[in-house]
């Protein structure tokens, strides 16, 4: 794996699925959706991995199931080695934040730059 994170610093790991619980999405209000023919759902995957010696157990939403046995490639922040990819991706959120916020803000003052010119 290759991304922001890895530029961090944070390290490869091995995952294994230890469970998948199914859960339905609440409609808001507790009404249902006359938009949705059957109620969706999505699920909570359990995982554990180990780093520096240390077996770590997290969770993540997912919109497909996995199957207990199933192996994840995750990377964890060696500093908290709690923190992975599969939960705490706030570095690649950011980054995805500050681009739409500048590509908004170029997109803007080029309209602005056209309309002024006319």
């Amino acid at each position: 794996m290759r991304n922001l994170l890895t530029q961090r610093g944070w390290h490869d790991a091995d995952a294994t699925v230890t469970g998948c619980d199914q859960r339905a999405v609440a409609s808001m209000r507790g009404r249902p959706s006359r938009l949705l023919a059957k109620p969706r759902s999505y699920y909570v995957v359990s995982f554990r991995y180990e780093a520096g010696g240390r077996i770590y157990n997290s969770d993540f939403t997912a919109y497909r199931p996995f199957k207990e046995g199933d192996s994840l490639a995750i990377l964890f922040d060696p500093a908290d080695p709690q923190r992975n990819s599969r939960n705490d991706p706030q570095g690649d959120q950011k980054t995805a934040i500050l681009l739409t916020g500048l590509c908004l803000a170029t997109a803007l003052l080029f309209i602005l730059f056209r309309s002024v010119q006319r």
